[in-house]
């Protein structure tokens, strides 16, 4: 009697396979994070290894996915939409699960205060926040890649990411469940956004030192990027720039074209030096 054939041998569904890996990975990255010595902690959740951290909780499930054959083969929805539901289900359930165990009966919660304020409705939807986290580690790879190459080639200062990324908020007594993670994804994405910004801080005024056209947009950017009511005004045309240059960076050399506020230069507008 032949051999059945392998194609018709019954089989789990990928999807049933590379679920609960997912979930297993999760799992075993939780309690890293909670047995690990809080010594160990402070030294390793800063800068690359905050991105192992938040990489492990983000794109561990699908890389895992990605590394069982069956998975692969089952398609997108083996390697991608099984991973997913089973971090969202992982994630629910860690929530209720950390609430009850480490959380003191009565204590404040972030969550209870906006879903007393708007409504349960309100606050499921709030998790679509989830959905940036694709954007953030885009973000976080140019800063990884294209950065570097800008301090070889035009000489920007290196920054040191640990400066602006770092965990700490677990440290924080009583935030447990829903208000942990999302304090600690958020503690992510706003380091990770400010060394961006202090990224394109250094960029626009060694590269694109002029203002823009419209005074109110210039007004609502000099909040985040000071600089700009030093940069060239955009109807004084290009001897603007040229100025701006002679009085800031000329003689800079490579890796000191810091913008002007790590310099510590006193603000004045340009268009006032003649």
């Amino acid at each position: 009697m032949p051999p059945p054939d392998p194609e018709t041998v019954s089989a789990l569904p990928a999807w049933a396979v590379s679920a609960p890996a997912a979930f297993a990975l999760l799992a075993a990255a939780t309690a890293v994070m909670r047995l690990a010595p809080t010594r160990w902690k402070d030294r390793a959740l800063v800068g690359f290894g905050v991105d192992a951290a938040i990489g492990a909780f983000t794109l561990g499930p699908f890389a895992v996915a990605l590394a069982i054959p069956a998975a692969r083969a089952g398609g997108p929805v083996a390697w991608g939409v099984a991973p997913l539901v089973s971090s969202l289900v992982y994630l629910a359930l860690w929530c209720v699960a950390d609430e009850r165990i480490r959380g003191e009966r009565g204590g404040f919660r972030i969550r209870r205060y906006w879903i007393r304020r708007d409504g349960w409705l309100r606050y499921a939807l709030g998790w679509s926040i989830l959905l940036a986290v694709p954007v953030f580690w885009m973000v976080r790879l140019a800063q990884v890649v294209v950065y570097p190459m800008l301090n070889v080639a035009w000489g920007l200062p290196r920054l040191r990411t640990r400066d602006y990324i770092a965990l700490s908020r677990h440290k924080t007594e009583g935030l447990v469940g829903a208000d942990y993670l999302f304090c600690l994804y958020c503690e992510w994405m706003t380091g990770l956004w400010s060394l961006g910004t202090e990224m394109l801080r250094h960029l626009e005024s060694m590269w694109c030192p002029l203002r823009f056209g419209r005074a109110d947009q210039c007004e609502r950017c000099a909040a985040t990027f000071p600089d700009i009511r030093e940069w060239a005004p955009a109807e004084g045309g290009m001897a603007g720039v040229e100025r701006f240059y002679e009085l800031h960076y000329e003689g800079a050399p490579l890796g000191d074209r810091a913008h002007l506020g790590a310099r510590g230069a006193t603000p004045r507008s340009t268009a006032d030096r003649g």
